[in-house]
């Protein structure tokens, strides 16, 4: 009778900016919610101590514990058939997969990788959001899209309930923002920038690049926040 083993998962270091250099960066080991990780040479390697007899059962573990200073986007997993013996029957079970982890900040020629993060969880709204990044990032929705998206999403999930105009001041106090960068997000993703622009109204606007810069960290501060707030209700496994 087969009895499938998840040995480790591999994960692909992906940087979302060209200007982020980890080429030099010393190997780095931690233990992350019963999993031995390993970093170097842009893939990290994750052992469960653990027995998971599929990949997605680890990944569902170990992907909303995974630190969030740089992303990490699913290779494969080496599974074994244990009732082979330990050193018998190691295949890769290749699968690109979603976005396990997200930028938080900016590093360049860091001749280190970050430490893992602490207090981070994922869920489905912090997963969308994440999408949304993901999608930005490879071109397939703009900034101010992804921008107004995000804000609505927010406004939605964390105000519910408030009085009629209270959503953003709402959703802010629950996440920990202050309001004033949820108004200016949302300003800046209504403004009428020629290239990028959601609204043809009101002055012709281009956007700077430290605007757009800005409109990136305000999704990504979201993103983080909501993930703290996710590991500060949620009992670690």
């Amino acid at each position: 009778m087969n009895d499938p083993h998840v040995a480790s998962l591999v994960y692909r270091f992906a940087s979302t900016n060209d200007l982020d250099r980890f080429t030099m960066a010393v190997p780095l080991d931690a233990t992350i919610d019963g999993f031995d990780v390993h970093l170097a040479d842009g893939l990290l390697t994750a052992t469960p101590h653990d027995h998971f007899a599929s990949a997605d059962d680890a990944r569902e573990i170990l992907e909303p514990q995974l630190w969030h200073a740089i992303r990490f986007v699913f290779e494969n997993a080496q599974a074994i058939d244990r009732s082979l013996g330990p050193s018998v029957g190691v295949s890769p079970t290749a699968a690109h997969g979603r976005l396990a982890a997200f930028e938080a900040a900016v590093m360049r020629d860091n001749p280190t990788y970050p430490p893992p993060a602490t207090g981070f969880r994922t869920d489905p709204v912090l997963d969308a959001i994440l999408g949304r990044l993901e999608d930005l990032d490879q071109r397939r929705t703009t900034l101010t899209d992804a921008a107004y998206w995000v804000l609505t999403k927010v406004e939605n999930e964390f105000g519910r309930g408030a009085a009629k105009g209270g959503a953003r001041k709402q959703a802010a106090s629950v996440l920990g923002i202050d309001e004033a960068i949820l108004g200016n997000l949302g300003r800046l993703a209504s403004q009428n920038d020629p290239e990028i622009g959601r609204k043809a109204k009101g002055a012709v606007t281009p956007f700077t690049g430290n605007e757009r810069a800005w409109m990136r960290a305000a999704i990504v501060l979201i993103a983080r926040r909501i993930g703290e707030r996710n590991a500060s209700r949620q009992p670690r496994r």
